[in-house]
């Protein structure tokens, strides 16, 4: 039976989450600017720098818990920083450095207590990021169960979509005050059963499934509707996964790259105009997104072993 311990909750909007440099030439900096509020205040429209929400236990495995959504500002640096709980951070969107190393969209990295890191913001692409801080034994559980996933500290995401969806129902509709630890340990395993490692030499458990189908079916639409413009990462973007990992699944689905998949497609849409309509040779170009000619003659040749007017001459040839 598990024993109740009193949780002290509180919920936090800050509107800016790092301090200034202070106009007062006797303060080096003013002081951070925030807003307690509780949920029933909260504007949905609004996305603050920072919210989160923060419990207190008595219980030693979880003497405190936060959970929260960033919106980094550009450029910011946070230089030196060393807290003394564990963090798990999971990058929805934007760019950034932990330590030096860079981190984008659907990228997943963790501090140990007590370790200095410095976080830099890109100042083009800011970073979002939904994040859990645990003081208290159970972090060493936490430590050893992402050790198992990976020994590196930068891993991937899958369905980071999901993951800011989530948080919000965490913050804004659940008292979570009101649970017991067994919740907030239960909380802990979903946000780790996002994370995977960033390379594997075995295939997703998933590829051969439905579930794979349904990707694959999606991704070929997207092609099709977005031929001119369609990428790699638009793809991965759609299917709510990381660039490496949205690859890999793909490749073992589709037994080709899907930057293979997207130029043959192009190259068959190339084929079918040459022989079939009166478009120009650079009209067929900028349907299909290619801005050089080289570049299209090189891919087309390849594919059908002849460059794009020869092979339009051999079919109206045979047509006639």
């Amino acid at each position: 039976m598990e024993v109740k311990y009193k949780m002290k909750f509180t919920h936090y909007d800050y509107k800016c989450i790092y301090y200034a440099p202070s106009n007062n030439p006797k303060k080096k900096y003013d002081s951070k600017f925030f807003i307690a509020s509780n949920r029933a205040e909260i504007n949905l429209g609004l996305e603050y720098h920072t919210s989160s929400i923060s419990i207190y236990t008595e219980d030693k495995e979880f003497e405190h818990f936060k959970l929260g959504v960033d919106f980094s500002p550009p450029g910011s640096l946070l230089n030196g920083r060393c807290e003394d709980r564990l963090f798990l951070n999971f990058i929805l969107k934007g760019k950034g450095r932990v330590n030096g190393v860079p981190f984008s969209a659907g990228q997943f990295y963790y501090t140990i207590p007590l370790q200095t890191h410095t976080v830099e913001t890109d100042q083009d692409d800011p970073f979002v990021s939904a994040w859990i801080a645990i003081n208290g034994t159970y972090a060493q559980h936490v430590v050893n169960e992402l050790n198992k996933k990976s020994s590196q500290r930068l891993m991937s995401l899958e369905h980071r979509a999901d993951i800011l969806k989530l948080t919000k129902i965490f913050i804004y509709e659940i008292n979570l005050g009101e649970t017991s630890i067994s919740y907030l340990k239960s909380i802990i395993d979903i946000y780790l059963s996002y994370i995977v490692p960033n390379s594997s030499p075995q295939p997703p458990e998933w590829v051969g499934t439905e579930k794979a189908a349904q990707l694959i079916r999606e991704s070929r639409n997207y092609v099709r509707k977005n031929l001119k413009s369609v990428t790699v990462a638009d793809l991965a973007e759609v299917q709510h996964y990381n660039v490496k990992y949205f690859s890999r699944v793909f490749t073992e689905a589709m037994g080709m790259k899907p930057l293979e998949y997207i130029t043959n497609c192009r190259m068959e849409w190339a084929k079918n105009s040459l022989t079939h309509s009166n478009l120009s040779i650079p009209e067929i170009m900028e349907a299909i997104g290619y801005d050089h000619r080289n570049g299209f003659t090189t891919a087309f040749k390849k594919k059908y072993g002849c460059p794009p007017a020869e092979y339009r001459r051999k079919t109206k040839r045979t047509s006639s």
